[in-house]
């Protein structure tokens, strides 16, 4: 009785790590890592083989459709797999509770690993419709174009698009922020951490962020994205400690909601107001004129830390300028989609030293770009690509 409980705990020490399931992003790095840069109809088909292997009901058919024999030399490995597999984690036990030498452990594992192998040999012959035999593959795991044709077609399109997942992502994060407001507030600790920042309150700021440095790349995108920027308007108030949207995420509320308005083709409370023509138009060249300036005195070393800063400055505020400028018309949704792609082209060619942080509002001014490259109704316009990510 003592070596049972002694071999139980030590066998539970031993395989914690093998029985507990590697997180998803783990298992991902490895074979599925490796998957993804394969073509999609080659990810299709694993995917279709994966949803087709046979289960234990399968197996039990299969072992009963055996001859004697056969479940004899199964049933013999099976067990010699089993016990010389325990016996080979006697090294796991307590000093003073190991049954083996290290050696005798060693030939343990060495029979254990013999067995493993017999078992798939024997099996592998004696069942064909599990394994395939030779080169034939089994009718589960055989995928030809038939079964791709769908599949292929459908790879992409059946999977949620990035602005789907990073509603949900959101939504999920205020729920999480509201259960943790309902349980600060019953444990009588809302005061004295209204001064810090909750893990929540962080979560659901970060959702947001990714959300709104996302395109629409098709009106289900759009209609989902407008859907879900009312509803959050109209829930802002219950934010537990800042009730009111921040300047630049508000901003960039109303611009987005503008946007997407003009896609759906009718008004939407909170958007930002329809502007009169022209105004995109200056603040482009207001935009270029500043980024100009600060190019060609990149360095405080040639112009002094004050005409540095005052540069940078301009800059940054001229192309903050654009991003939260609606469009009044067609042209302006065109001369800023071409002006998104001018200033990505000079953000790229600067390099990071020179454009560090300004990365942020030029993602999201390619957001809006594809959201208006949508309303334009032409996925091409000024080479912006309708299936941007």
């Amino acid at each position: 009785m003592l070596r049972e409980i002694t071999s139980a705990a030590s066998d539970a020490a031993c395989l914690v790590d093998i029985e507990t399931p590697l997180p998803r992003e783990d298992r991902a790095t490895g074979l599925w890592a490796d998957h993804a840069e394969l073509p999609p109809e080659v990810r299709a088909a694993a995917v279709l083989r994966s949803q087709r292997i046979p289960g234990l009901d399968a197996i039990v058919q299969a072992w009963a459709q055996l001859p004697p024999v056969t479940q004899d030399q199964i049933g013999v490995e099976a067990l010699a797999l089993a016990f010389y597999g325990w016996l080979s984690g006697d090294p796991c036990a307590k000093p003073a509770d190991r049954w083996l030498t290290g050696d005798a452990a060693g030939d343990c594992d060495v029979e254990a690993n013999r067995a493993l192998n017999a078992l798939h040999a024997i099996a592998g012959r004696a069942l064909p419709e599990l394994y395939g035999s030779g080169e034939k593959t089994p009718a589960w795991a055989h995928v030809d174009d038939s079964d791709l044709t769908p599949l292929d077609m459908g790879w992409e399109a059946e999977l949620p698009s990035p602005v789907q997942f990073a509603i949900a992502l959101h939504r999920r994060a205020w729920q999480t922020l509201q259960a943790s407001a309902a349980f600060l507030r019953a444990a009588g600790k809302v005061e004295e951490r209204m001064a810090v920042s909750w893990p929540a309150e962080e979560v659901e700021d970060e959702a947001l962020t990714d959300l709104l440095m996302l395109p629409c790349r098709d009106l289900a995108d759009a209609g989902a994205m407008l859907a879900h920027l009312e509803w959050y308007r109209g829930v802002r108030h219950q934010h537990p400690k800042s009730p009111a949207l921040g300047e630049a995420d508000g901003a960039l509320i109303a611009v987005r909601l503008r946007d997407l308005s003009m896609i759906a083709g009718k008004e939407v409370v909170g958007a930002a107001p329809a502007p009169e023509p022209g105004g995109v138009v200056g603040l482009i060249a207001a935009h270029r004129a500043c980024w100009s300036a600060y190019l060609a005195t990149p360095n405080h070393e040639a112009t002094g830390w004050d005409a540095h800063f005052a540069l940078t400055e301009a800059a940054g505020a001229a192309v903050t300028a654009v991003l939260r400028a609606p469009c009044a018309d067609w042209l302006e949704a065109t001369a800023l989609i071409e002006h998104v792609q001018w200033y990505s082209a000079e953000l790229e060619a600067a390099g990071e030293e020179l454009t560090d942080g300004s990365e942020f509002e030029s993602q999201q001014l390619r957001a809006r770009a594809g959201d208006l490259a949508l309303f334009l109704g032409d996925g091409s316009v000024a080479g912006l690509r309708a299936g941007r990510s």
